[in-house]
């Protein structure tokens, strides 16, 4: 899942995507904390460590950013992408905090060294003073709050420890004198309508979208600013079988200039998965590859643009309410009422 997992992250990695999932989930009701898109920086994820055997590991975090004012850093945020419950998921994030911690205070240590070194050889008493000012001004060494999340798209909820104690067995008496270490976890699949409300990026309709049961879900008309991310995003964790076509159609679409919204997403997921469906029925001499193809545009058990579709002659009106798990009449009438043409 290498390569489904550098889409999901090169979505969730786009400044404005990263600060409305912290808006969203965390800051959501505190305006003072609110991430401002610019103000992240990306910070390199890949660090080493000794395994149980002291031999040398590489641990890379999915996603890792600053959060600055000026040049003063506020925060250190990261995202964890989970597609599986992992018990140990307090150790990592240990590890993530350790590793940054660490970082920071070599950090330090570095500028404060080459402050001093620099005020050694200064000649002239104007660059000496400035140093040994930027050096005051360095201060004690002071560490950015580091706030991981973990994101949970694994579809069940999580019931491990979110902390190290959590680990440790309930009848060791030394539990309580532990140095803790907690973790939070979202899970993705339990979100509701108004937690959807409060993302203003293409992360919120993208999100509904994949936990949607039917054709109605939150954000389904809004523009999105990032199709191409948005579609890998959905692709990561849906693995869409005809994905490399939906993406040549978005791609094509948006270099048109054309605004792509969810809903036209989903009709282009629908729409090639229907074609498919009728080449590899042509190909085989079956009367199911319509029946397949939209199968493969079926998401989560809902059916997007049926309506349409029997209207246009695309598929026939049973194979529209056999898709929708109502009778042909109720098809019909839900189709006038609507406006639609038999």
């Amino acid at each position: 899942m290498a390569d489904k997992d550098l889409t999901a992250k090169s979505f969730e990695s786009i400044p404005e995507i990263f600060a409305d999932i912290f808006n969203g989930l965390v800051f959501y009701d505190m305006d003072s904390l609110r991430l401002k898109p610019e103000n992240l920086r990306d910070i390199s994820t890949e660090g080493l460590y000794y395994d149980e055997d002291a031999n040398i590991r590489s641990m890379s975090q999915d996603i890792l950013k600053s959060y600055e004012d000026k040049e003063f850093v506020l925060a250190v945020l990261g995202l964890e992408n989970q597609v599986t419950v992992d018990r140990t998921m307090p150790i990592r994030i240990l590890g993530y905090v350790y590793a940054n911690c660490k970082k920071q205070l070599e950090q330090y240590i570095h500028k404060k060294s080459i402050l001093r070194e620099y005020i050694k050889k200064a000649d002239a008493q104007e660059a000496k003073d400035s140093f040994e000012h930027e050096l005051h001004n360095l201060g004690r060494f002071s560490l950015s709050p580091i706030v991981i999340l973990v994101l949970n798209y694994s579809g069940t909820t999580w019931n491990e420890p979110i902390s190290l104690s959590g680990l440790v067995s309930e009848d060791n008496p030394y539990r309580n004198y532990m140095s803790d270490l907690s973790i939070r976890v979202i899970d993705m699949h339990l979100l509701k309508e108004e937690d959807y409300s409060r993302f203003r990026s293409d992360f919120g309709p993208v999100v509904s979208f994949m936990n949607a049961t039917d054709k109605n879900f939150a954000g389904i008309s809004q523009n999105l600013n990032h199709p191409m991310e948005a579609l890998g995003m959905v692709n990561a964790y849906k693995r869409l079988d005809n994905y490399e076509s939906i993406k040549e159609n978005i791609y094509k679409r948006t270099k048109k200039g054309e605004s792509i919204t969810m809903g036209n997403l989903i009709d282009i997921l629908l729409a090639e998965g229907i074609a498919e469906g009728k080449a590899e029925g042509k190909a085989e001499g079956k009367a199911e590859g319509i029946a397949e193809g939209i199968a493969k545009g079926k998401f989560e058990g809902g059916y997007l643009k049926i309506y349409e579709l029997v209207q246009e002659g695309v598929i026939t009106a049973e194979q529209g309410a056999d898709n929708l798990n109502i009778s042909v009449e109720q098809l019909q009438s839900n189709m006038l009422n609507m406006g639609y043409k038999l």
